[in-house]
């Protein structure tokens, strides 16, 4: 299994959707969130300035929301259904 690692050790590759935690009020939160090198090319009104950075979309109120990622992890392998799952 792969390790967290934090953010202060390395950024993950433009573009990545990784298991992510942050801490909101104090307590960490896991989430999941994608990566930018320049979070202006993902939306340029919620994000004027060219920073890297992590972001998601809030869908419920239609707007990008960019977070202060303290750790991420990539996501698993997804799962292989098994010859007796599968006939189920």
């Amino acid at each position: 299994m792969d390790k967290w690692i934090p953010v202060s050790e390395r950024l993950p590759k433009d573009g990545t959707y990784l298991v992510t935690v942050e801490r909101i009020d104090g307590a960490p939160r896991i989430d999941m969130k994608s990566f930018a090198e320049d979070l202006n090319k993902v939306d340029e009104f919620d994000f004027p300035k060219h920073k890297c950075g992590w972001y998601d979309y809030d869908s419920e109120y239609g707007y990008w929301e960019d977070t202060k990622v303290i750790a991420w992890i990539a996501l698993p392998k997804p799962y292989a259904l098994q010859e007796s799952e599968d006939k189920e």
